[in-house]
């Protein structure tokens, strides 16, 4: 997997389910120093990647633009998934690595700080397209805002 190959120094996997049995899973590899490792592999270790573009979200009156991918997984029988996922340094969040590389760099010479995160949220699209994106865009406005205290400048 990811932790594997990028070596984090803290990971959060969970899984949720709500209410209508919609499940998602969150994904948050933690790095101390070198926030780049994460990009490395950040969508999946075991899957091909059949459709993948920028897609700008609101959640909670703020704009954040995350990687939206369709993929099938290699490792349960071709489960097709959506994957939503952005890269987090500081108080900031990119969607491009490159763009977030270049600010951590910024960041690492002016703070001395170059901690960042991988955030991933993965719905099976069992229910089709429309669906896992409502579980996923739900399960955002959820957790985005717990996790902001967590990475601040």
């Amino acid at each position: 997997g990811i932790a594997e190959k990028t070596h984090p120094d803290d990971v959060i996997s969970r899984r949720y389910a709500d209410p209508a049995d919609h499940r998602v899973v969150l994904y948050v590899a933690y790095y101390g120093r070198e926030a780049s490792r994460a990009q490395v592999v950040a969508v999946c270790a075991a899957c091909d990647i059949l459709d993948t573009h920028a897609e700008t979200l609101e959640i909670h009156g703020t704009s954040l633009t995350v990687n939206r991918v369709h993929a099938r997984a290699r490792d349960r029988a071709g489960v097709e998934e959506m994957i939503v996922y952005w890269f987090q340094s500081g108080g900031r969040a990119y969607q491009d690595p490159y763009r977030g590389k270049l600010e951590q760099l910024v960041r690492a010479l002016r703070t001395r700080h170059s901690e960042g995160a991988l955030i991933r949220i993965t719905a099976p699209m069992a229910g089709g397209e429309q669906e896992a994106h409502a579980s996923v865009v739900a399960f955002m406005k959820a957790v985005v805002p717990a996790l902001g205290p967590y990475f601040h400048d």
